[in-house]
């Protein structure tokens, strides 16, 4: 009996995790508008800075001309959002971007929605890093939830982001 029930809690944890993968191999992408930050006159179309400095500038090696790019003093925090998305409740999504230190230390980098934040420690300053993320949405999201966020976390000195999808 006991190898019986060892077995069937074996296969259940199995089936489980089959059907999170699978999960995660549906997911929806994030509609994201003007992803690579290519429209604008001054700042990104769709993309506002939180505060701190920040800039919508040309960053070597990114796709198109431009990249977003934030700057921090090693004690504060600021991002870049989207406008809100057309995220639907409970649904599971992925977020592609790249993202570089251009001379930051000692914080992280920040990205995703609001309600599920990814730290990024390993952003190198020798070429670009390429993040893959899933997250689920909330059983209740309100545009006032529903954007995501590019940025940096008690960094002193700056990180890029581009090609967000």
């Amino acid at each position: 009996m006991r190898q019986a029930v060892r077995h069937w809690s074996v296969w259940a944890g199995v089936a489980a995790l089959v059907l999170s993968v699978a999960g995660i191999a549906g997911a929806q992408v994030v509609p994201v508008a003007n992803p690579s930050f290519e429209e604008g006159t001054g700042a990104p179309v769709n993309w506002t800075l939180s505060g701190g400095e920040g800039a919508w500038q040309e960053v070597e090696g990114a796709s198109g001309t431009h990249g977003i790019v934030v700057k921090g003093t090693g004690q504060d925090t600021n991002f870049w959002r989207s406008e809100p998305l057309p995220l639907e409740a409970s649904a599971v999504y992925r977020l592609r971007f790249r993202g570089r230190s251009l001379d930051a230390t000692g914080g992280v980098g920040i990205s995703g929605p609001v309600f599920c934040n990814r730290d990024l420690s390993d952003l190198r300053a020798d070429a670009w890093n390429d993040y893959t993320s899933y997250f689920m949405a909330p059983k209740e999201i309100t545009p006032e939830k529903a954007w995501i966020r590019f940025g940096q976390w008690h960094e002193t000195g700056s990180i890029a982001f581009d090609d967000i999808e």
